[in-house]
């Protein structure tokens, strides 16, 4: 979600942006365009979606309670914790309802970025669900990198990088890869 909020600050000011890293950033589109490569993954992922939302409405309204059912079906979350606080849970409820909306804002003000130093990872692990056929997962990860290829294309110095197995939350799996990209940015920024 935030690659659309870099996106579009940078279409809108990009006289304010020296360069930027997206770690597996939305696709144009996002999950409507992926849908229709897998009827199989969108069952998925509106299951997915359904069930994280309970825990996430629970939060942002404080009725998830440690020892309910719902504390346990949400794998009873350290409520203490800055990412479980309600104002955080609000936030990302926001975020998922305006996706479309955000999608939309960013290729109707998309520029070319000239020589603007990007850099676009793909998480290579993304899309290896067991339950998806094999032609299913490829056709997504196909999908998936075109679309991070056509972010970067928007500069001359873009690029496109797939992190070997690492799933969809870069930074946590594989904090070294998003570091170097950050590094090497900055360093063709200067």
């Amino acid at each position: 979600m935030a690659g659309y909020d870099m996106q579009l600050f940078a279409n809108e000011h990009p006289d304010q942006v020296a360069g930027m890293v997206l770690v597996d950033p939305a696709i144009d589109g996002n999950d409507a365009a992926l849908k229709k490569i897998s009827p199989t993954w969108a069952l998925e992922v509106d299951q997915d979606d359904a069930d994280n939302e309970k825990c996430i409405r629970g939060i942002a309204d404080s009725t998830i309670k440690p020892g309910s059912a719902l504390y346990i079906h949400c794998g009873s979350p350290d409520l203490n914790s800055p990412e479980f606080k309600p104002s955080t849970a609000k936030t990302i409820i926001s975020e998922i309802e305006n996706l479309d909306h955000s999608s939309a804002e960013v290729i109707t003000s998309r520029i070319k970025y000239g020589s603007m130093p990007i850099i676009v990872l793909t998480a290579g692990g993304q899309f290896d669900e067991d339950k998806l056929p094999e032609t299913d997962r490829r056709a997504l990860k196909a999908a998936w990198l075109h679309g991070h290829e056509m972010i970067a294309k928007l500069s001359t110095r873009g690029q496109s990088r797939v992190i070997e197995g690492a799933p969809h939350v870069i930074h946590l799996a594989k904090p070294a890869a998003v570091i170097a990209a950050i590094e090497e940015v900055i360093n063709q920024a200067r």
